[in-house]
């Protein structure tokens, strides 16, 4: 018979839970997240807890995501300093009122 290696969530008084996830350095973190679409990361990430909320907002994060959709050349020196404020002047958009 095989031993069971899983972990159950803490019973009564305990709090030494760790979440599955908590145990993945940021950089994979962030790359799972790159996954996701913008909206995901910007509505939800930040619900979950703390570290994923400050890794929502993460350079290492934007970055990527601004060349994904071409609102950034790597090879331009200039860099923006917020990478989530850049994508979102790149994506607003004014509707036409005429």
């Amino acid at each position: 018979m095989e031993e069971d290696t899983t972990e159950s969530l803490p019973q009564g008084g305990e709090t030494s839970y760790v979440f599955p996830f908590d145990r993945l350095p940021p950089e994979l973190l962030v790359a799972v997240f790159f996954q996701l679409d913008v909206g995901q990361i910007c509505m939800c990430l930040p619900l979950v807890c703390k570290k994923w909320a400050a890794l929502s907002q993460d350079a290492a994060l934007w970055r990527p995501i601004c060349l994904r959709f071409g609102y950034w050349e790597p090879d331009t020196t200039n860099q923006p300093q917020d990478w989530k404020a850049h994508f979102k002047d790149c994506t607003y958009f004014v509707p036409n009122t005429n």
